[in-house]
This record gives structure tokens, C-alpha cells and sequence, in this order.
């Protein structure tokens, strides 16, 4: 019976448990994109005209525009208008538009996998003082214990 005992100490002794490793890995951050649309303001080119016009009175004076030249840029639209008769009139209206238009655009910013990198390992399992006591304990007890188990099973070998 004693032995019996002694062995299953034995075996409980060889078997105990042992925790888990924890393996800490780098967090990684994850990718995004994150797009925004906003409104961009975009510069328009100045815009100018010239006009010029050449009259004349005739014999019963009457005023005859004789020629008509004008330059203008892309964004102006103008119109001209000329009645002749006892008073004579030059009717010119013009458009412009505006200086500034904005135009939808969108904002992209993609964020790309990267690892995080720790400087310092940090230690998670740091055993207190007394838990470091009773493990050598524990070994010493351990060694004592093969050595009775020994001195027990030498007579028979």
C-alpha cells in the first residue's frame, strides 16, 4: 500500500500542470479609405473686350455705322443693337461669368497595413517573490522525493 501511494505521488508530481505561452504579437492596423467629396474652387481665366465702330453721316444726315469690330474672349456674350433715324442709337449688353466655379471633387486617402512595432517587451507573467520561494521549495521537496523512491526501489534491482 505504501508503495502504491509513494508511485501515485509520483506520477502527480511528474504530470502538473504548466500554463499557456502567450504569444503577443505586433497589432496590425488595418486598411481603409475614406473618400470625401468637397467642393474645389477652380480660378477662371480674365476675360476682356474691345469693341470698335466706325459711323458716317450720309447727305440727309442720317448716322450709318459703316464698319464693326470687336474682340472679345470666350466667356463674354454680347449683343449689339443699332437704330438709325432722327436719333441714333448704340445698344451693347454683355455677360460675363463668374471668376470662381466650383467643381465637385473628391478626396481619396487610403490607408495601407503596417505593423506596430514594440520598442520595450513587456513582461506578463512576473512571478512575486514568494511565488519564486515556494516553486524552489517545490524542487527541493522534488529532489527528496526521488531520493526516498530511489532508496526504496534499490534493495529490489
Amino acid at each position: 500500500m505504501k508503495q502504491i501511494l509513494l508511485f501515485l505521488v509520483l506520477i502527480i508530481s511528474l504530470v502538473g500542470c504548466r500554463t499557456a505561452k502567450q504569444i503577443v504579437q505586433p497589432p496590425i492596423l488595418k486598411d481603409s479609405i475614406r473618400i470625401v467629396e468637397k467642393l474645389v474652387a477652380v480660378q477662371l481665366p480674365a476675360d476682356s473686350s474691345f469693341i470698335e465702330a466706325f459711323f458716317q453721316c450720309d447727305s440727309t444726315n442720317q448716322v450709318i455705322m459703316k464698319a464693326l469690330n470687336e474682340e472679345k474672349t470666350k466667356r463674354v456674350n454680347s449683343q449689339f443693337k443699332f437704330t438709325s433715324g432722327k436719333v441714333a442709337r448704340l445698344d451693347y449688353k454683355s455677360k460675363t461669368q463668374p471668376d470662381t466655379v466650383y467643381i465637385r471633387g473628391k478626396d481619396t486617402t487610403v490607408y495601407k497595413d503596417r505593423p506596430v512595432y514594440i520598442d520595450k517587451p513587456v513582461i506578463t507573467n512576473e512571478l512575486y517573490w514568494w511565488q519564486k520561494g515556494l516553486m524552489w521549495c517545490g524542487a527541493f521537496f522534488l529532489v527528496l522525493l526521488l531520493i526516498a523512491i530511489y532508496k526504496q526501489i534499490k534493495p529490489f534491482i
